[in-house]
């Protein structure tokens, strides 16, 4: 009877020695399998793409690294069209500055261009 004593305490010690050892970090990982789920394509984004996002569950809430992903790939393609409207802003604002000064230059008159008349001899 002793015998089954000592050999529980011994089983008991053995369990709390791999938990300290797993609770330490020194027992290994566990392996990580990429999810099966189908990343969304954000190519043209519009808003309706983003309203009905649904990203696929988990055992609880929502699966991070797809949710991750998801506005990972948002964030991109807002930022895309973001520099794509700074580029056409800027463009605009050249050829409108380009349109006033060739207004202004069409008003002046011939002497105020610096143009001068050849049969002028007198300057």
């Amino acid at each position: 009877m002793q015998y089954v004593l000592v050999l529980m305490g011994a089983v008991i010690v053995a369990i709390l020695v791999c938990v300290v050892v797993v609770a330490t970090g020194r027992g290994g990982e566990l392996a990580r399998f990429p999810n099966d789920y189908a990343p969304p394509d954000f190519g043209a984004l519009a808003a309706t793409d983003v309203a009905l996002l649904r990203p696929p569950t988990a055992l609880w809430g929502y699966n991070m690294q797809a949710t991750d992903e998801a506005l990972s790939g948002i964030a991109a393609a807002l930022s895309a069209r973001d520099v794509r409207i700074a580029s056409l802003e800027r463009q605009l604002a050249e050829l409108r500055a380009a349109t006033r000064a060739a207004a202004n230059q069409s008003r002046k008159t011939p002497d105020e261009q610096g143009y001068r008349d050849p049969s002028d001899t007198h300057s």
